[in-house]
């Protein structure tokens, strides 16, 4: 009978040792999902931003506002979209490209930094 309470003490132990081990490769590994999702969710609204102002820009409108205003949580500058409107020719087209740097939630030394997404539109210009 002794010799089961001692086991089941020990056990305790080395659960509480397992777990202190793991729960930091799970806390990078929690983290990571987290991060991801994040910037894939930024890949998306750079590129709903970046067809925003495109489609504005064919129509000769605000290709910035529209651009802003496709991906409001972004908070885009005027320095982060760049616009060539329609030239007025038959095959003109209009493209915006819209630039953003993605800070990662848990930035490790090595592994994780600062990513630039970018997306380019082209859409053609519609007749006046």
């Amino acid at each position: 009978m002794a010799t089961r309470r001692s086991r089941r003490r020990d056990s305790r132990g080395a659960v509480a040792v397992e777990f202190a081990l793991l729960l930091p490769i799970l806390w990078l590994i929690f983290s990571g999902l987290v991060d991801f999702a994040l910037a894939y969710n930024a890949q998306i609204q750079v590129s709903q931003a970046a067809q925003a102002g495109a489609r504005a820009s064919s129509l000769n409108g605000d290709a910035l506002g529209k651009a802003q205003g496709a991906s409001p949580t972004l908070g885009l500058t005027a320095g982060d979209v760049s616009a060539s409107g329609c030239s007025g020719g038959a095959d003109s087209t209009a493209s915006v490209t819209v630039s953003y740097t993605f800070h990662p939630l848990l930035p490790v030394p090595g592994l994780t930094s600062d990513k630039t997404i970018s997306q380019t539109a082209v859409t053609p210009c519609t007749p006046s």
